[in-house]
Formats: structure tokens, sequence, C-alpha cells
């Protein structure tokens, strides 16, 4: 009985702690999101001048060249953007991160023409002027030509004699058309290929078939490793490291470093002027959108916008949303055994990023249930307990953590029959003294 009663007070005090925790997290993730500003993982510039800027959570933004915010890209459910690109004709085309989609942003700013792509998880692609998609698979270490209905044309590398960490065969190689985790790829005016073999130091350059052509790095092979390629209006291939951009004569010649930083360059973009604009930052600090000339001369650094640009009430539910997606991140081990509820966590909390007044009216539904259940722990807690420290905790931990919080309560809450208090009538456990209402503390009889 002892050390039935020691594990159950050993549990309920780790839930304590999680739920303390989780109840700190909450309130700084709300207060550090009212002010921030948007960290894009991603950039483009259309022929138009515009800026595309890609968030994390697949939100997409349309500035004009001044960061005077256009448009917030309209998706549609269950296309969750991961990766852009503009073509050569100045379509802006959208990669989803699950389902192998891609789509074209139309001029209503709506991802529309979805295709399915037959292929797998991609790390980055392009598009070329007949509408053929490129694609690099990183991890499976090879690349892919599509047709525009997104049926391949032709395949190059994954069968290289590399291994995993592991000693398990992975498909990577060194050798011509074998590729080491390739990162980005492009393709020039007559279908030329260029591939950042970013662990082989290198990038690839084959035809518009799929043939060999070269392959080319900087004066020291070991320090380069290419992240990025863009081919810019004049022909030259500009590749980012990670805090630099070089620039490449198409033949592979070396010109010279035009960008240098002391961050990384997350990602780069030119537009028809030449002139630059980079995503730069250090680990886990915040971004920085930098303009430079065509020559790497720094221009000045643009205002990234802050996230007021919608209604304020969807603003803080969203920041709500967030901080309780995120201090309940303990379910995780949870969802190890019990998949189901990760799965209602992830269609709770991340399913839909709030921007919508519809959207805004379902969180705030999901949210009014978790306000029933609170109400009716406060009227059971009382019921139940006299100090008002294990009252707190259940409220706190099931409000955090409804999906497993109100099973645990049932499960662990003090049992027997409720009674009404002979003084003051209000129901109450039976052999709880004293009353937690009225103070009550004769004996009690059940009636």
């Amino acid at each position: 009985m002892k050390v039935k009663t020691l594990s159950k007070n050993v549990l309920l005090s780790l839930l304590t702690v999680v739920a303390v925790f989780m109840t700190l997290n909450v309130i700084l993730s709300f207060l550090s999101g009212i002010s921030s500003r948007y960290s894009p993982d991603q950039i483009e510039v259309d022929n138009q001048e515009n800026i595309y800027l890609l968030l994390p959570r697949g939100d997409i933004l349309k500035y004009s060249p001044d960061v005077k915010l256009l448009a917030r890209v309209e998706r549609k459910p269950g296309f969750n953007p991961k990766d852009i690109c503009i073509s050569e004709k100045g379509e802006v085309y959208v990669a989803a991160r699950f389902g192998k989609k891609m789509g074209r942003i139309d001029e209503q700013n709506r991802i529309s023409n979805i295709i399915e792509l037959e292929t797998g998880f991609m790390k980055a692609f392009k598009v070329d002027r007949k509408g053929n998609i490129y694609i690099t698979e990183g991890h499976k270490h090879f690349i892919r030509k599509l047709n525009p209905k997104g049926e391949p044309i032709w395949k190059i590398g994954g069968t290289g004699p590399g291994e995993s960490f592991k000693g398990i065969p992975n498909g990577s190689g060194e050798g011509p058309g074998e590729f080491d985790y390739p990162k980005d790829i492009a393709v020039d005016r007559v279908g030329n290929v260029y591939v950042a073999d970013s662990g082989n130091h290198r990038i690839q350059k084959f035809d518009a078939d799929g043939k060999f052509l070269s392959a080319f790095h900087k004066d020291k092979k070991k320090s380069f490793r290419p992240e990025k390629i863009i081919i810019g209006k004049d022909n030259y291939l500009y590749i980012s490291e990670y805090s630099g951009i070089n620039q490449f004569k198409s033949n592979g010649e070396f010109v010279t470093s035009l960008i240098k930083t002391q961050d990384h360059i997350w990602d780069f973009a030119q537009d028809s002027e030449g002139n630059f604009y980079t995503i730069s930052g250090k680990f886990r600090k915040s971004k920085k959108l930098g303009k430079y000339d065509s020559k790497g001369e720094f221009i000045t650094e643009l205002d990234i916008p802050r996230k007021q640009d919608k209604p304020l009430i969807i603003h803080l539910a969203s920041l709500m949303k967030d901080g309780i997606y995120s201090a309940t991140s303990p379910v995780i081990i949870l969802a190890l055994l019990l998949p189901e509820v990760h799965k209602v966590r992830l269609l709770l909390f991340t399913r839909y990023p709030l921007k919508e007044p519809w959207q805004l009216k379902w969180f705030l539904g999901a949210l009014l249930i978790g306000i029933v259940i609170v109400g009716y722990l406060l009227i059971d807690t009382r019921r139940r307990y006299n100090k008002i420290s294990p009252r707190a905790f259940w409220i706190t931990f099931t409000f955090l953590f409804a999906i497993i919080g109100l099973p645990s309560y049932l499960i662990f809450r003090p049992k027997g029959v409720i009674i009404p208090c002979p003084k003051c009538a209000r129901k109450k456990l039976i052999y709880l003294l004293p009353c937690p209402y009225c103070g009550y503390a004769g004996q009690e009889k059940e009636s």
C-alpha cells in the first residue's frame, strides 16, 4: 500500500513539474510573439521586382520592392508549401512539403494548377522555360527531370557505392553523375543543368539530356560547400556558401567572391537589375533581409515586417495556439505509445495557421471545449479537495494537456460518494473534512 501511495505521489510530482513548465512556456511564447518579426526561410524576386517570402510554416507573403505587404498567398487545405522558385518566364511555382505536389501562384495570389509529381521527398526544385521540372532528392543522392505533367524524363545518381554512418548503402558517390547530398539545382537558357553537390564540395554540370559535362569548384575544394545556385540575367552562376556568394562563369571558371558576411546566408535571390536580396542570420537568432548591388556592395538592410498585419484578435489567437502547441511538446513521449493522441494534437494546433475569420471560429470552438472541461474541474475539484494547490494543478494541467489531462484526473482524483454538507447543503466528498465551502468539520453521515 505504501509503495502504491509513493508511486502516486511521484507521478503527481512529475505531472506538477510538467504543468509548471507548460504554463511558463505558454506565457513566454505569447509575450515573445507579440512584437516579433517574421522569420522567413526563403526569398524570391519576380520580374516586377516583387519579393516573395516563404515562412517556416508554409505561409507565403508577397511584398512590393519597398517591402510593403501586397498579398498573403492563399493556399488550399492539404497543400503546405515547402519550396518556392520563379521560372525564366517569371511564373512563381510552389512545391508542397507533403504529398509530392507542385502548384503555381496565379494573378489572384492563389496556389492553382496543382499537379502530382512522380518523385519522393524533394530538397529543391526549379522549372525551365518549357515547364520541365528539375528536382534534387538530397537524402537519396540523385536528381530528376520531369515533364510539365510531373512524369519522369530522366534520373541521375542514387547508385553510387557510398554508405551511411551505419554502413548501410545509400547510393551516394564521388564519381561523375554521383552525388553526396545535392542541395540545389539550376537550369540555363539552353537546358544545361547545374547541381550543387554539397557533400562532394563541387558543382556538376549536365546537358539537357542528362549527360555529364563537367565538375568544378573553388580554389580550395574542401572549403567549398555550395548551398544554392541561381543563374543571373548576365548568364553568370551565383553560388552561395555558408556565409558568402561566389560568381562563376558557365564553364566553371571562378570569377570572384561577391558577398561575404559574418552570418549564415540562408537564402538569396536576384532581381532583373542584378541586385541581390539575402536572408541571413546566426543559428537561432533573428534573421535579416539585406540588399546588395550587382557588384556585391551593401545597399541597405530591409525591414522585415512584423506580425501585426492581420486582425489583432486573429493574431492573439494564433499566438495562443502556437504557445499551447509548443507547451504540449511532452505529449510526444506519450504519442510513441498512443499515436492517436499525437494525431489529435496535430489536428488541433498545426493543421491550419490562423489568418482567416473562419479559422478563428474553428479554433475558438476547440478552445470553448477546453473551457467547458476546465469549468467541470472547477466544480469537481472543489468538491474533492480542501487545498488550493491540487485544484490549481489539475485545472492547469488539464487545460494545457487536455487530451490526457482529463482521463488522468478521473484516475487520480479522490474516490468516494458525493453528498450535501449538513450545514451549507453544497455537495462535497463524503469524508472530506472540513467542508471546502463553509468549513464545517462535523462528522458526516451518508444520506
